[in-house]
């Protein structure tokens, strides 16, 4: 249980980071990016569907100078995963595969890329 609280607690200051009236914090865009990728993982990790679904969307609009290497794909496919849209999730998973050729797939996404394979 006490784990959960500092995870709740994190999900809700890095979701005041990226909400507060001060712009001077994010120090530049990959910040905001990484801020973002906190705050999927972390409501996949408390199932938090509301916060996945809120967040899920942004990731395709964040940082658009950043290169496409899947990344934003394999977090749409995690959540919608976690949501039980596998259809969609398998679409998102297979497209982060091909763009980066399986690297964008971590030890910690095992079952992704498990479900990604096992659906081919």
């Amino acid at each position: 249980m006490l784990v959960l609280i500092k995870k709740q607690t994190l999900l809700n200051f890095l979701y005041q980071i990226l909400h507060c009236s001060d712009p001077s914090i994010l120090v530049c865009e990959h910040l905001f990016h990484l801020l973002q990728w906190g705050i999927l993982d972390i409501s996949i990790i408390l199932n938090d569907t509301v916060r996945m679904k809120k967040w899920v969307d942004n990731i395709f609009v964040a940082d658009p100078a950043r290169g496409d290497t899947g990344e934003r794909e394999l977090w749409a496919g995690k959540v919608a995963f976690e949501l039980g849209d596998l259809s969609v999730a398998k679409e998102y998973l297979d497209t982060a595969n091909q763009k980066s050729r399986g690297r964008c797939f971590g030890v910690e996404d095992a079952k992704y890329l498990k479900f990604l394979k096992n659906n081919k």
